[in-house]
């Protein structure tokens, strides 16, 4: 049962894939980024029909800045499973393929990328869309830049704009089990006070301004992300029994919470100005950070089992790295390609169609032999 519903892990990966892709599509018109986006407290529309949907916990379905923070505190939770059960660790194994498992298929979208903006690239058919959607391959692709590129160290919005994400998924995912070891150790007050240490620890670093001696270390922040991750791994059986256990209203009660944590920068434009104000000081992305820990009880308690293990959300889950690392190429291409004369939302449509279309043989043709090549070289060693 436990196995089973952790398998449900990959539809909310789906459902936070899917979150950032309608994100991308609603941003790439004009009209809905300004009616969707612009932040409450910017000064530009009434209170009408579209300020109301823009600040609702409405957000949640095209939050994908909020997704990324799931997927960082999924990949954490994943893997740390090894470390709090009966299967072996090897490190060397371990960096081998979680290494060629996330790289291949960025090396793959990065030359796709290349190869359709060197044939298809329109400055003037991008230009009619948001800025956030013109700037793709908009400047030259040097071989310094290309460099940059391929060592997933560059300016991402370039050539792909989610890329940025997997510098950061590949470096704390490799330094994650030098923590684990001494996290396994730990009792539960520990566990929880380490969190919260480290949480500490980050901001002292800012603070004290050695973020900006060190500007690598700013990946740092997102490692409270994996690590929280990696403690609901290790209570995942107390997890499981609190969600199971708790009465229906404390369950949905506490699942709305989720939800307006999730689109807090939004959903609380009610709220008196001097709390709202208080409420902002804080992070953004620890209400996420929040929203996604709850997120992950919700996804393995009984409650939600059925309907996180039909086939749609499954075969989401499965295809959703593939659609996530492919759906701003194809988008753009589409544009490039698609007479000036079509309407944008059909062009943006038609490009929303194509990427489920590709993304399934993406997943087939260079996500999967990715994976079929990290488990031979892990193998040999």
């Amino acid at each position: 049962m436990i196995k089973k519903r952790i398998e449900v892990l990959d539809s909310l990966r789906g459902i936070a894939s899917l979150q950032v892709v309608i994100s991308h599509v609603l941003s790439a018109i004009p009209f809905l980024f300004l009616v969707l986006f612009k932040h409450k407290n910017e000064e530009f529309l009434t209170k009408d029909f579209w300020y109301y949907i823009r600040n609702s916990p409405l957000h949640f379905m095209w939050n994908g800045s909020g997704a990324v923070i799931v997927f960082f505190v999924l990949s954490g939770f994943v893997l740390s499973l090894p470390y709090f059960g009966k299967s072996s660790n090897n490190y060397k194994i371990y960096f081998v393929k979680r290494l060629v498992r996330l790289y291949l298929p960025c090396f793959a979208i990065i030359t796709l990328a290349i190869i359709c903006a060197d044939l298809f690239y329109s400055s003037a058919k991008l230009n009619s869309y948001s800025d956030w959607l013109h700037v793709i391959w908009s400047q030259p692709f040097t071989s310094e830049y290309l460099t940059k590129v391929y060592l997933l160290n560059a300016y991402y919005n370039n050539i792909d704009s989610v890329l940025w994400t997997l510098p950061i998924e590949i470096q704390l995912s490799l330094i994650l089990p030098f923590f684990l070891y001494f996290f396994r150790k730990l009792n539960f007050a520990f566990s929880i006070a380490t969190v919260l240490v480290y949480i500490i620890f980050y901001h002292s670093l800012v603070k004290f301004k050695v973020i900006e001696l060190i500007p690598a270390l700013s990946v740092l922040f997102y490692f409270t992300f994996f690590i929280t991750g990696s403690l609901i791994c290790k209570y995942k059986e107390n997890f499981i029994g609190f969600f199971d256990g708790i009465s229906s209203i404390q369950y949905w009660l506490l699942f709305c919470l989720a939800i307006v944590l999730y689109t807090t920068e939004y959903s609380l434009w009610w709220l008196p100005t001097n709390l709202s104000m208080i409420l902002t000081k804080i992070p953004v992305d620890y209400y996420y950070w929040l929203s996604a820990s709850l997120l992950m009880g919700f996804t393995l308690s009984k409650r939600f089992e059925s309907f996180l293990s039909s086939t749609p959300l499954l075969w989401m889950g499965k295809i959703s790295f593939s659609l996530y690392l492919t759906h701003m190429v194809v988008i753009a291409l589409v544009a490039c390609i698609l007479p000036s004369a079509i309407n944008a939302y059909i062009v943006i449509g038609i490009g929303l169609l194509v990427s489920f279309i590709f993304a399934p043989f993406y997943y087939k043709f260079i996500e999967v032999p990715s994976l079929n090549v990290a488990k031979k070289l892990s193998g040999y060693l």
